[in-house]
């Protein structure tokens, strides 16, 4: 009987020294709640949303993949690129006061240096409007591919690359 005193004692007392933690497995959180995603897609611009339909950006480079959609570089990738959507799924991010914009500003409506690379960065969403590809019209009628990267449903930045405006 004493043994079992001083065992509960030993429990009871270990159990307030280590702040009565107790280690279980836990299920591993949602990918998102670690680290912002990088996501290629269409867009539609909506107020602080974006309309979302991810695709993939097959290059010429990718030889395999080319192969595996029956694709040629000829007559499907004449500008080194193809962009597979055989989905279209949608999905709203949330854009913020700190959403980042970069575009190259091809008319030089912020950039000075004609010579230069043009490469504009904003958190101006009317800055992104006026000056980049960007079309006001449908998701289902967009035709360039931005690259935004994504954290919980909000958007962090959203880039126009120049190759696939043209």
């Amino acid at each position: 009987m004493k043994n079992i005193k001083s065992l509960l004692l030993t429990l009871v007392l270990g159990c307030i020294l280590t702040g009565c933690t107790h280690v279980f497995p836990t299920k591993p959180k949602a990918e998102t709640e670690y680290e912002p995603k990088s996501l290629v897609g269409y867009m539609s611009i909506e107020e602080d949303k974006i309309y979302w339909d991810e695709v993939e950006l097959v290059t010429s480079a990718e030889e395999a993949r080319i192969a595996e959609l029956d694709l040629t570089i000829e007559d499907d990738l004449p500008n080194g690129y193809y962009i597979y959507n055989p989905i279209v799924e949608v999905v709203v991010f949330h854009l913020t006061e700190d959403t980042v914009y970069t575009f190259t500003d091809v008319d030089l409506h912020f950039v000075k240096e004609a010579e230069g690379n043009r490469i504009y960065e904003t958190t101006k969403q009317e800055e992104f409007l006026e000056a980049s590809s960007y079309e006001d019209k449908p998701l289902a009628d967009q035709g360039i591919p931005y690259f935004i990267k994504a954290h919980n449903k909000k958007v962090i930045s959203i880039t126009e690359e120049l190759i696939y405006t043209q």
